[in-house]
C-alpha cells in the first residue's frame, strides 16, 4: 500500500477543509485506491480513500495530547474492496474504562460483492481526550 504523505499535510488540508462526513457515506461508491497516511515516525495515522469520481475521504484521529489513538490492523484483501462499488460501510465502537485511564477499539467494516475488509484503530487516553477516529471529505486539495 502507497504513502499518501506526510500527517502535517493531511492537517493542512483537514484544517483548511474540514468537512465531517459519515463512513455510510461510502456506500454506493467505487474505491479505486487505498493509501496509508503516515505520521512523521513513519507510523501508521490513517487511511485515504480515493473514489472513481476522484472524490478524496480520509479515516484518522488527530492527536491532541494525551491519547493515543493509531491504524492497529486491516483485516481481508484491499483488492476486494477496489473497482466494485461499496455494498457496506459500517462502524463499531466499544469503548472502556481501564487502570489508568480509558481504551476505545474502533472498527471499520467495507464491503463489495467481491470481499470484506476490517479496519481496526485502538485509542488509550488518560480519560479526558477523544480516542475517536473521525471521518472526512477532503476538499480542495492543492
Amino acid at each position: 500500500m502507497k504513502k499518501y504523505g506526510t500527517l502535517e499535510k493531511i492537517e493542512k488540508i483537514y484544517f483548511e477543509n474540514e468537512e465531517i462526513s459519515n463512513f455510510k457515506n461510502l456506500i454506493g461508491k467505487t474505491l479505486i485506491k487505498i493509501v496509508k497516511v503516515m505520521n512523521a515516525e513513519n507510523e501508521n495515522d490513517g487511511l485515504l480513500f480515493i473514489t472513481s469520481e476522484n472524490e478524496k475521504y480520509i479515516l484518522i484521529h488527530f492527536q491532541d495530547c494525551c491519547e493515543d489513538v493509531y491504524l492497529e490492523s486491516i483485516t481481508g484483501d484491499i483488492k476486494d474492496v477496489l473497482n466494485f462499488p461499496v455494498i457496506k460501510a459500517d462502524v463499531i465502537e466499544n469503548s472502556a474504562d481501564a487502570d489508568y485511564g480509558s481504551v476505545t477499539y474502533s472498527f471499520y467494516e467495507i464491503a463489495t460483492m467481491k470481499g470484506t475488509i476490517t479496519i481496526r484503530f485502538n485509542g488509550y487516553s488518560n480519560g479526558f481526550y477523544s480516542e475517536s477516529v473521525g471521518f472526512y471529505k477532503i476538499r480542495g486539495e492543492e
